[in-house]
């Protein structure tokens, strides 16, 4: 498994030296933990934020900071608040105006003088599950032979590299290792790569959406297991 270091560009230092600039009219994109992590270390250097950007959000303020649209953006200085559609966001920016600079909040947590609170994982059920990317690159430290048997067990090539990228992804803050993964919902369990199945087990089934799929695309199929252990589905 190939690790690699990241290291900060020239592009990303100049955005961060810009953006703590006391004339700049800066704005984060998001209204949530991460986002509000931004607005409170701006607030002990003395820096305003702008505006915060969010086109979902139904309040006219967010932490006392009025809340503005994607479209009323002009010319400005912008993070990308994490959240599970960063590069959504990124790509959403980018159609809207090229000459506007923006910086994920991965990216920015890591470089930045700031103190900012650290990312969390999506998944807290578990206990023994890494809470922060910080955790997550001790826990790989000290285990890393672990993932490393797991990286060996993949069969195919795709495999492989996805979870190659994943960790490089997580032990460096660094979001153009996920550059070439896409929100696919419909195909996330057909993929190209795989072999034809037989047998498919849909854990976490709720209605048997991806089972009906399943069905569609393989119909000389020989067993579906569904598994539905919430009872409210």
């Amino acid at each position: 498994m190939n690790i690699i270091s990241s290291q900060p560009n020239q592009k990303q230092l100049k955005f961060i030296e810009k953006f703590l600039l006391p004339q700049t009219k800066r704005f984060v994109l998001g209204t949530n933990q991460y986002a509000s992590s931004v607005h409170e270390a701006m607030r002990k250097k003395g820096l305003e934020i702008e505006a915060f950007v969010d086109d979902f959000s139904t309040s006219s303020s967010f932490e006392g900071v009025r809340i503005i649209k994607t479209y009323e953006l002009k010319t400005a200085q912008i993070i990308i608040a994490a959240t599970n559609r960063t590069q959504t966001a990124i790509q959403k920016i980018k159609a809207l105006r090229r000459d506007i600079e923006y910086m994920d909040y991965f990216s920015f947590q890591k470089y930045s003088p700031l103190e900012l609170i650290e990312i969390e994982f999506v998944d807290k059920t578990l206990a023994q599950t890494p809470k922060t990317l910080f955790h997550f690159r001790e826990d790989f430290k000290n285990n890393r032979f672990e993932y490393e048997k797991i990286f060996d067990r993949f069969e195919d090539a795709q495999s492989k590299q996805d979870f190659e990228k994943i960790i490089n992804f997580r032990l460096n803050q660094d979001i153009s290792f996920l550059s070439e993964f896409r929100n696919d919902p419909q195909n996330q369990y057909f993929e190209s790569f795989l072999p034809p199945p037989q047998i498919f087990f849909d854990i976490g089934g709720y209605q048997g959406e991806s089972s009906l799929e399943f069905t569609k695309r393989y119909a000389d199929y020989e067993d579906i297991y569904i598994f539905e252990p919430n009872t409210n589905n």
